[in-house]
């Protein structure tokens, strides 16, 4: 069939890993000795009913009597129980077998979707910060949920086809012993039948793949924005609008299930009529061209099985064949993520004794033009400053430049003269402590969101919590382990943005960071924070960005970004709050 042709299997070749390919090649040769096993199953019903049927003539054939003398046997009878009793043996080593491969199977599929999802995961989180700006969140999250589990579907699936083949092509020859003549017109009449059934479900099942990616992609992102804008669609009352939106993309993805379904069970109904049909056709031809009686019922039995077993395994065959198919599609989606080009950040050492500086950096994003072309800025350790400038003006690109967040397209970002590179960046991001305009914090306690990311340390997640002043305060609740509630709902405005200080002192920085951190806060809130936060980083260096004016009694230095560039300003807004 066309769909093992070297495309895809050079896919799954660069998916899995040398061990995974030595497992995968374990996994094929027992699916050979499966389907030798399958094969013997049913074909040593023939003899056996041969021998029960008529033990004195059986005896008269070379291969019983030897072993009925070699054995020791004086009564036929008690030959033909000892031969059913190894075949009972033998069918019950059979099932154990069976049992043996299938769980080797499903492990080594969902251990490689357990593989799939963490490689994505690493993936994605390793991605340069301007690539992860441009991607779809839902679409990540689909990736690693979704088609990394289609994806094992397809490999399990591939597997199970090539076993189905195997016992199908062992008693096909098999038959071909039994009788030449009608095991040919079999042949070419499932032939006929399977070849036009691949045909219809090719041409359905591909279809029916790409629309249910394509569905259930908008059905994720519908979701994601949903939920991440609540409140906006409670006060916009437009419940009915993204219900509506979301249920065309749920139809769409429900409507190609149900049509993959279906083409699925068309194959049993169709090959279960032909292999009656076929079934009652040698009856009838095996008694008009046999006139030894003892010889049909051994050759009836023969077929019947054999029809039994291979009717099911094309059936099984075809099934697979539409489930590859079917998920095909996820495999060319995780391939592509995984063989992306993902720069590998190091870890060498980098010091901060002296100062950090920008030189001549210039930046761009894809399709946005030039952010900055030739700034050079110089900070020294301890100093404190003050980055301002109305939205959109790139101090927060300017800034992340800077903590190693971006990489300049010119230019270098220099700590103590030693230039940032991918191979330093990490030990360099350390040594900051970041806090953001909005807080992230997922459902869960004070502690857990306090030492997301770092190795979980109760002594100094409370001494963070003392320093971000907000310690006391969860003494009133249930301590660290106050529950936040998804996205901190259960705090303020100005409680969350504590435990954003806390997150980010959590990590003794040498380097604080606030990114217009204050900014969604009340001038009250936002003042008393200010002047906490200048209390906590007298021995560190402190960058604040800012859209407004802030005041000049507690920075070194004021910076204003306009226009691509940067200006040392003393300006101060009458209405600024102490810092």
């Amino acid at each position: 069939m066309t769909t093992f042709r070297p495309k895809i299997l050079r896919q799954l070749g660069d998916l899995l890993s040398p061990r995974d390919k030595l497992i995968l090649a374990v996994l094929l040769l027992m699916s050979v000795i499966f389907a030798g096993v399958e094969t013997a199953s049913i074909s040593l019903v023939m003899p056996f009913i041969t021998l029960a049927t008529d033990p004195t003539s059986a005896l008269e054939q070379a291969n019983y009597a030897k072993v009925y003398h070699l054995l020791g046997f004086e009564s036929t009878h008690r030959f033909v129980i000892a031969v059913g009793c190894v075949l009972i043996v033998f069918y019950l080593l059979r099932a154990a077998y069976t049992l043996t491969y299938t769980y080797a199977l499903n492990r080594f599929t969902w251990d490689r979707y357990h593989d799939l999802a963490t490689r994505l995961v690493s993936t994605y989180l390793a991605l340069p910060y301007r690539e992860f700006t441009q991607q779809n969140s839902s679409q990540l999250e689909k990736s690693i949920i979704t088609e990394a589990a289609y994806l094992a579907q397809l490999i399990v699936s591939t597997l199970r086809f090539i076993a189905e083949a195997a016992v199908a092509v062992l008693l096909y020859t098999v038959l071909l012993f039994v009788n030449l003549q009608v095991t040919l017109v079999i042949t070419i009449l499932l032939a006929v039948k399977i070849g036009a059934l691949t045909y219809l479900i090719k041409r359905i099942t591909t279809r029916q793949g790409v629309l249910r990616e394509q569905h259930q992609s908008r059905f994720y992102h519908l979701l994601n924005d949903a939920f991440g804008n609540f409140k906006l669609v409670k006060l916009l009352s437009s419940e009915k609008q993204i219900v509506q939106q979301v249920s065309q993309a749920a139809s769409g993805y429900c409507r190609s299930n149900i049509v993959n379904t279906t083409v699925s069970q068309l194959p049993p109904t169709v090959l279960e009529t032909v292999g009656l049909s076929l079934l009652v056709g040698i009856v009838l031809y095996t008694l008009l061209t046999s006139t030894d009686g003892h010889q049909i019922i051994p050759i009836i039995s023969m077929y019947a099985l054999a029809l039994y077993r291979m009717m099911p395994a094309a059936h099984r065959m075809l099934y697979y064949y539409n489930n590859i198919l079917y998920y095909r599609r996820s495999l060319e989606i995780v391939h592509k993520e995984l063989t992306r080009p993902i720069p590998a950040d190091g870890d060498d050492p980098v010091q901060f004794t002296r100062q950090v500086a920008l030189e001549n950096v210039g930046f761009n994003y894809p399709g946005r033009g030039s952010v900055f072309d030739s700034v050079s800025l110089t900070i020294r350790r301890n100093e404190k400053i003050a980055i301002i400038g109305p939205s959109g003006s790139g101090k927060s690109t300017l800034l992340d430049l800077l903590i190693g967040i971006h990489a300049p397209d010119q230019g270098r970002v220099l700590v103590d003269d030693i230039a940032l590179t991918p191979s330093n960046v990490r030990a360099w991001r350390r040594a900051i402590g970041y806090i953001p305009q909005n807080i992230y914090l997922f459902d869960g306690s004070v502690a857990e969101n306090v030492a997301f990311g770092k190795n979980y340390d109760e002594e100094r997640i409370a001494l963070a919590l003392t320093q971000a002043r907000i310690y006391d305060f969860l003494q009133l609740h249930e301590g660290i382990h106050t529950q936040v509630g998804e996205g901190g709902v259960k705090l303020s405005g100005g409680q969350k943005q504590r435990i954003g200080i806390a997150r980010a002192l959590y990590g003794d920085p040498e380097i604080l960071v606030l990114d217009e951190a204050t900014s969604a806060l009340d001038p009250a809130t936002e003042a008393q924070i200010m002047s906490e936060m200048h209390d906590l980083v007298r021995d560190r260096t402190l960058i604040v960005v800012a859209h407004r004016a802030l005041s000049t009694q507690y920075f070194d230095h004021i910076y204003r970004v306009e226009a691509g560039q940067l200006h040392t300003t003393t300006e101060q807004s009458p209405a600024a709050h102490p810092c």
